[in-house]
């Protein structure tokens, strides 16, 4: 052992050893910081083209933004095969590489995170209803740590397009994974859109995994329904080719709310842009980076939906595709080609969304409500001041399908009126034209109108929505200039 004397003689060195060390580990987390660097797990539930199609949407997005992976940030993404625990064990991982935000792809990815921590920011994308999970009461009111992009396929829309294209009596073929939850949703309010429908049944099969898929479609084929209709739901989505490959033989239309699966052989698809689900998710995950609470960001719907038509398979089927639906489309499939339909603009495909959007919103809101004067003073209130466009030429009006308005942003003077003997300059009854749109569950009606500031009556490309659970529809539109 050292003599005591000569160890304190060390002691200075020792302590500027400590001094200098201490110094640069200062300096490397100086620098650390002021770099900007962050890592951000993302976490899929599988590799279906929904989830992979986000998380390239998100890291795109992201880079835009000026986060980009390997050079100022660290994507720490991974997939759990489907498997749910393995989530669970992929959500650990990054929280001991503490990473600065999770971004939770699918419901049973976001499901997890929130039971993991309560600390690390979420954002979740890909989510077709988070408040039947429990993640939040509203779009307002939400776990602190949480925010995100969900939204319902318009499964209304498109079972009314069914019925058009298929006027007779039919059973339409149902498959779904009973594990997920989202799915059981979206089943059991597909059956009751379905039993309101006089002309149609349904068949129904759920499976575990993409093997049992040909399988339980063999089976529906052999009870011969007249349709399939696919449902958001990953394993489904996965196994789309083992359905393609019983129906195309059996001559036995597609019809799905995957976007993604029009080239691959459905006949018509409405959905939404999983890609644009991450964009809208990396705009929410730069906000948090920059300092933004999630508290203070509230859940948003998808903005962007894509209804397309197979016109090559439709032909191959005998399938009259109406021109009001070729209209409505924004893709077309024709002839091995996709095509994005040059008729519906930008701005109109907008307006749909914004019209969506305000009828899924105010039909939840009115559920709770049975006093029709307050549903009324909720839809003025709701509308009055919402505008869009560039040039503020955006709003909503409200009516009763017997075209007496309830609310209107701009014509204060219509309310309460009635207009279903109004005709435009050009003769045509613009009201019950709309209400006959907001009938079939949607759709376009042309027609002239005032436009806000401004002299004379302008061409309008209209479009309206029905108010789930009342007897009313909202609409909004886009001047047309080219008149």
């Amino acid at each position: 052992m050292k003599p005591y004397h000569k160890m304190l003689r060390h002691i200075p060195q020792l302590l500027l050893v400590l001094a200098v060390a201490s110094i640069f580990l200062f300096l490397s987390s100086c620098a650390d910081r002021s770099s900007g660097k962050v890592k951000i797990g993302i976490v899929l539930v599988n590799d279906a083209e929904i989830y992979t199609l986000t998380r390239d949407g998100f890291v795109e997005e992201m880079k835009k933004q000026g986060f980009e992976d390997k050079k100022n940030c660290d994507f720490l993404i991974q997939s759990a095969n489907g498997d749910i625990p393995t989530i669970g064990m992929i959500l650990d991982n990054f929280k001991n590489e503490k990473v600065s935000l999770i971004v939770a792809v699918g419901t049973a990815s976001v499901q997890n995170a929130i039971q993991k921590t309560s600390e690390i920011p979420i954002v979740f994308a890909t989510v077709a209803d988070p408040f039947i999970v429990g993640i939040g009461k509203s779009d307002d009111d939400h776990p602190a740590n949480v925010t995100g992009i969900y939204g319902t396929a318009p499964y209304v829309e498109l079972l009314q397009i069914v019925d058009g294209l298929l006027p007779n009596k039919k059973t339409i073929g149902l498959l779904w994974n009973p594990t997920f939850a989202n799915s059981v949703h979206n089943i059991e309010m597909l059956k009751d859109g379905i039993s309101k429908v006089p002309t149609m049944s349904f068949e129904g099969m759920t499976v575990a995994g993409t093997n049992d898929v040909l399988q339980a479609t063999q089976y529906l084929a052999n009870k011969k329904v007249n349709a399939f209709f696919l449902v958001a739901d990953a394993t489904i989505y996965d196994s789309f080719e083992s359905i393609v490959k019983v129906a195309r033989p059996n001559k036995i239309p597609i019809f799905s709310v995957d976007v993604e699966s029009l080239t691959d052989g459905a006949t018509v698809v409405y959905g939404y842009d999983y890609k644009e689900s991450g964009v809208q998710a990396a705009q929410m995950a730069v906000k948090i980076l920059n300092g933004t609470s999630p508290k203070e960001i509230p859940f948003e719907m998808y903005k962007y939906s894509t209804l397309g038509v197979n016109l090559d398979v439709t032909k191959s089927l005998g399938i009259q595709i109406p021109s009001d639906l070729i209209l409505k489309a924004n893709c077309l499939f024709e002839n091995g080609q996709l095509k994005k339909n040059q008729k519906l603009t930008q701005e109109s495909q907008t307006v749909v969304y914004y019209v969506h959007t305000a009828a899924m919103e105010i039909g939840r809101m009115l559920r709770d409500l049975s006093e029709d004067e307050k549903k009324i003073e909720l839809i003025r209130s709701y509308i009055d001041t919402v505008r869009f466009y560039h040039d503020k030429s955006g709003y909503f009006y409200v009516y009763n399908f017997a075209c007496l308005n309830i609310a209107h942003a701009t014509q204060k003077d219509l309310v309460g009126k009635n207009l279903y003997n109004y005709t435009d300059t050009k003769g045509k009854f613009v009201i019950r034209e709309l209400s006959e749109a907001a009938k079939k569950g949607g759709d376009f009606v042309e027609f002239y109108w005032q436009k806000p500031d401004t002299k004379g009556e302008k061409k309008k490309l209209g479009y309206v929505e029905p108010i789930s659970g009342t007897d009313y529809f909202i609409g909004s539109g886009v001047y047309l200039f080219n008149d």
